[in-house]
């Protein structure tokens, strides 16, 4: 990636200031009337926004919740400083709590089995491993909990150069930042959701350029595995009473998987020949093993 491209300085006073004027913009109605559609009317006691900035998504959804816990997580102590002040003045000390990590290098400071529902907001385009990133939130969510994606997706390079324009942004810097910020598609996003064991994932496009994504921790995983109603049928498994998979180059059967978390995302596997060498992929097949 860029050197011009990479993570912004959320040190910056400046930048701080910024993100609190255009959070209107970002989570406007629409937003809200998506994201009250994925949530639904069941109470979410204990609330999670993973890179909260400023906090003002915590302090509305403590209004439209009625959670009895937020936790707010970021990297930035600058913005950790500017939500506990606004925290403490709307919802009171007695009700949140912040941490600092950085996405990249620390694990998820929650007790797993601990969370009613995690809400992260334009944070998935810029952790290096987000295909690890929502193993950890997971982990970390009750049976039935869920998980929520806000993110700008790629498709329309023009919606989203508009968006940014609207929230300040030059329309030479938006035109540059795209990809980068929208890093994955809707569908793309709902595919790592899946392949981490969420279930009941479920898209809502606001417009071009953003979309969020729901998914569901099912109360019994491994009773998920096992029904053909829960996972989208598919090519079979290599290891199934099916012919075995053979190399194309040298006919072996002596083959192993690659794990490649590109290739996860998109619904690949990759193999590996281990007589010859060859490395080959299929799509759609089940990944029900670590290996084979």
């Amino acid at each position: 990636m860029s050197p011009r491209f990479s993570k912004a300085d959320w040190s910056d006073p400046q930048r701080v200031q910024h993100m609190v004027k255009i959070y209107r913009i970002r989570y406007d109605t629409a937003f809200w009337n998506s994201l009250s559609r994925l949530v639904g009317p069941t109470p979410r006691e204990k609330i999670v926004d993973l890179g909260c900035g400023p906090g003002l998504f915590l302090v509305d959804a403590a209004q439209r919740f009625t959670p009895k816990k937020l936790i707010g997580i970021d990297a930035s102590d600058e913005m950790l400083s500017v939500a506990s002040s606004f925290l403490n003045e709307r919802v009171g000390s007695s009700m949140f709590e912040l941490k600092r990590i950085d996405f990249d290098k620390e694990a998820l400071p929650l007790e797993q089995n601990s969370i009613d529902l995690v809400f992260s907001g334009f944070v998935l385009h810029e952790v290096s491993s987000p295909l690890s990133h929502i193993s950890q939130v997971f982990k970390v969510l009750r049976e039935d909990g869920l998980y929520v994606i806000y993110d700008y997706v790629s498709g329309d390079k023009e919606a989203f150069v508009r968006l940014m324009v609207a929230s300040g942004m030059s329309e030479e810097t938006a035109r540059a930042r795209y990809p980068h910020m929208c890093r994955h598609t809707a569908t793309e996003i709902k595919t790592l959701m899946k392949r981490n064991g969420f279930v009941n994932v479920q898209v809502l496009q606001i417009d071009g350029a953003r979309a969020l994504v729901r998914g569901v921790k099912p109360s019994d995983p491994l009773a998920v595995l096992g029904s053909s109603q829960s996972i989208p049928k598919r090519s079979p498994a290599p290891w199934d009473d099916r012919p075995a998979l053979t190399c194309p180059r040298c006919g072996s059967t002596k083959i192993i998987r690659v794990l490649n978390e590109w290739a996860l995302s998109q619904g690949v596997q990759i193999f590996e020949c281990k007589v010859c060498g060859k490395k080959f992929y299929e799509r759609d097949v089940d990944d029900l093993r670590p290996t084979f």
